[in-house]
């Protein structure tokens, strides 16, 4: 499910999101590009540890900040199959970087991260 640079913003991220819940079986979830903020991080959480199928999850310029990160975090690590993450453009800052890497250190199916340009420090 493809789902990109549709400047949902703060109007219609929570119908967006609770849209997305009912595609249980995705492969490949891309919802870059919709400025979620961390209020969006904090409604997407739940629905991602749905997609036990999942194998590519790109979360790029969604404007979520360490703090949305952190509430994403425990449901990435939930996804057992994926093998790309793209998180980039979101300014997760060093500690949010911190946080991303000892979240994925035990991922085995994990391929590839993108954090470009996230200002990690």
């Amino acid at each position: 499910l493809k789902f990109s640079k549709n400047n949902c913003g703060r109007k219609t991220r929570k119908e967006i999101i609770l849209f997305c819940k009912e595609f249980t079986t995705l492969k490949l979830f891309e919802i870059r590009d919709n400025a979620l903020e961390a209020t969006g991080a904090e409604l997407l959480a739940p629905i991602l540890k749905r997609f036990t199928q999942l194998k590519c999850l790109n979360l790029g310029m969604n404007e979520f900040g360490c703090e949305g990160l952190k509430l994403l975090l425990p449901s990435i690590k939930a996804l057992k199959q994926l093998e790309t993450l793209y998180i980039g453009y979101n300014n997760i800052g060093s500690e949010g970087a911190k946080a991303l890497a000892e979240t994925i250190k035990d991922m085995k199916t994990l391929r590839a991260v993108d954090v470009g340009k996230s200002d990690t420090g």
